[in-house]
């Protein structure tokens, strides 16, 4: 029964793997334009875990948008240990340049 469990467990984080890989490849090939940091703070999760909450407008032909997406791969960040996430926040205070794809 245990081998079934770390067997569906290693195939859930293959298929992870690989649409977040197919989302990489195929976000390379997306315009780009200018962004502003409009937030940038963290929030507390379950158990106490920290996240970055991170947003941003940008305009495409006109129109004004919003996002929250970072990094197309998705954040990893050590479990118990936030540094990360607090370098994440300085590295985009309210009010930076940023591209966006």
């Amino acid at each position: 029964m245990e081998y079934h469990v770390a067997l569906l467990v290693g195939l859930a984080l293959l298929i992870i793997s690989i649409l977040k890989a197919y989302r990489m490849i195929d976000g390379s090939s997306w315009p780009e334009t200018n962004g502003e940091i409009v937030k940038s703070t963290t929030w507390t999760g379950v158990r106490r875990t920290v996240w970055p909450d991170i947003q941003y407008r940008y305009q495409v032909d006109g129109n004004e948008y919003t996002g929250s997406t970072i990094s197309l791969g998705g954040l990893l960040g050590s479990f118990g240990h936030y540094e990360w996430v607090y370098d994440l926040i300085k590295e985009y205070p309210v009010g930076a340049r940023v591209m966006v794809f």
